[in-house]
């Protein structure tokens, strides 16, 4: 589906500039009438830089914005907006041009025909099949803002719990490098200079300071 750049005036009189996804000229045009723009220039935008450096400085999507999403959608729903112009509300309010690109891509499908659901299944990377699922079933109850609204729910849960875990990963991993580079000391630095005490003395190096001067000369030789 081509991309087309748009500059317009919004009703503050301030000047908007963005790239929009759609299947033609007209369904642009469309579009900005109902969000209340004025366009000033269309036309179709074909990005110069390769597909491989387009996709390195896309943002990625974060659970934060897929929550955040869900619950803006129950919040209008549930206010008695129609699911159509929810969705426009949120392509406009989306500050991530991938997720805006996905949402536009839902609302042309919604658009078209299809059912929310599906238009959802087909953004599994971000959208997992048990959300669309969810929607699925919350469609045909006729309970969807009820559904979006367990739905993030779950999700902060989610996000929180995935949170702590790696919370609770950060103090072990701290003490195990602590614990590495103390050693890694302890071999390089202090180990030879009690060898060498020991050797001026003639004593006998006990087994264990033994073993550690020869990994000392591990390092020394094949570090």
């Amino acid at each position: 589906m081509p991309n087309f750049y748009y500059r317009a005036i919004n009703n503050f009189g301030q000047i908007v500039e963005d790239v929009l996804e759609a299947p033609n000229l007209g369904v642009v045009t469309e579009r900005l009438d109902n969000w209340g723009l004025t366009p000033l220039q269309i036309r179709e935008h074909k990005p110069i830089q390769s597909s491989f450096l387009k996709k390195l400085n896309e943002k990625k999507i974060k659970s934060d914005e897929i929550v955040l999403f869900t619950k803006q959608l129950t919040t209008l729903l549930k206010a008695g907006v129609p699911l159509l112009s929810a969705l426009e509300a949120l392509v406009e309010q989306a500050s991530n041009s991938k997720l805006r690109s996905i949402i536009q891509d839902i609302y042309i499908s919604v658009e078209s025909g299809n059912s929310f659901s599906d238009a959802l299944d087909k953004h599994r990377d971000v959208f997992p099949k048990l959300y669309a699922s969810s929607v699925r079933a919350g469609e045909m109850s006729g309970s969807l803002d009820e559904v979006l609204e367990r739905m993030a729910i779950m999700l902060t849960y989610e996000k929180e719990t995935r949170d702590k875990i790696k919370s609770a990963m950060r103090y072990p991993i701290i003490v195990v490098c602590a614990l590495v580079l103390a050693f890694v000391i302890l071999i390089l630095m202090v180990i030879p200079k009690f060898a060498a005490m020991f050797q001026q003395l003639g004593a006998t190096l006990p087994l264990p300071t033994r073993v550690l001067i020869a990994i000392n000369d591990l390092f020394q030789n094949y570090g």
